[in-house]
This record gives structure tokens, sequence and C-alpha cells, in this order.
């Protein structure tokens, strides 16, 4: 639901969760697929269709829009992940689901491996939303990278560019 609210208003916050959550969250769904089903069934699709869905509208917001992650966007996505976290643990712990990897399954259903090595619930929550964060940091260090390249740029040809 946040990719079209994105894409379609352009608030900053919008698009920055978008960014910061494909590309830590969302990605962690395409390098450790949690699929009980093969591709005759339409639970396997659904799954690579959202998951490819919300990346493909980041990527469009950065490649097409010009969607550019910065400093400031970090207290707002935080924010808005704290509210989700609010919003989805008590919905995991009253149906013993585990949306998001931060409820209290059920013994016998399925965690990724990396989930499942940071230890028992609670603990694999707050771990989770840790690791979240730091995830944040790293996907904008690609940005603030390319800044200070930038910066470095413009400074080396102000010092080579001759007098008028």
């Amino acid at each position: 639901m946040l990719a079209p609210l994105a894409l379609w208003t352009t608030h900053r916050w919008a698009r920055a969760t978008l960014y910061f959550w494909s590309f830590t969250l969302t990605l962690q769904a395409f390098i450790q697929p949690l699929l009980s089903h093969g591709p005759a069934h339409l639970q396997f699709w659904t799954f690579w269709a959202g998951h490819t869905i919300i990346m493909a509208s980041a990527v469009y917001d950065v490649a097409v829009l010009g969607f550019r992650p910065q400093w400031r966007d970090i207290r707002p996505v935080l924010l808005v992940s704290l509210a989700y976290v609010a919003a989805v643990m008590p919905i995991d712990l009253v149906l013993g689901a585990n949306y998001g990897f931060i409820g209290n399954p059920p013994p016998e259903s399925s965690i990724p491996p990396l989930v499942e090595a940071m230890g028992p619930w609670p603990q694999r929550a707050l771990i989770l939303m840790a690791l979240a964060v730091v995830g944040f940091m790293l996907a904008l260090l690609p940005w603030r990278l390319a800044r200070a390249g930038a910066a470095l740029a413009n400074e080396r040809s102000a010092v080579h560019e001759p007098s008028a």
C-alpha cells in the first residue's frame, strides 16, 4: 500500500519509507524467500509478484523520478517503522502469526535461517528492529559517498580553473 502512495503523492516521508524498506526489508525476501509452495501454487506467484512490485516501485522512484535519500529521511522512516511494528505486533500475537518476523509464531512455523539464528521471541524481534536501523544506514551509504565524491570533484575543479 505504501508504494502507490509514495509514487502518487510524492510525499517525501512515503518515498523515503519506500526506499529504505525496499532496499533493506524487501531485499531480504529475495535473498531468503520463505515459500511453502512451488510454482504450481498461487501463493508462490503472489509472493514474487508482490515483492517485485515493491522493489520495482522503489527502483522507479530512484531511477526515473530522481528520489535521493538523505540523512533527514531517517527520522520519519524510523517513526513509520515504529508505527508499523506497533500495529502489526499485537495482530501477530493474537493470531499466532509472524508477519514481518516480529511475532511469536508456533514452533512448527517456518522462519528463514538468518532470522532463526537471532534467537527466540521477543529477543528476535528486538534484534530485527536494530538490524533494520543498521540496514537503513547502509542503504543511505551509497548516496552519502556519491555526494562526497561530487563535492570533492567540484572542489578540485574549482582549484584548477583559471581566475578571470
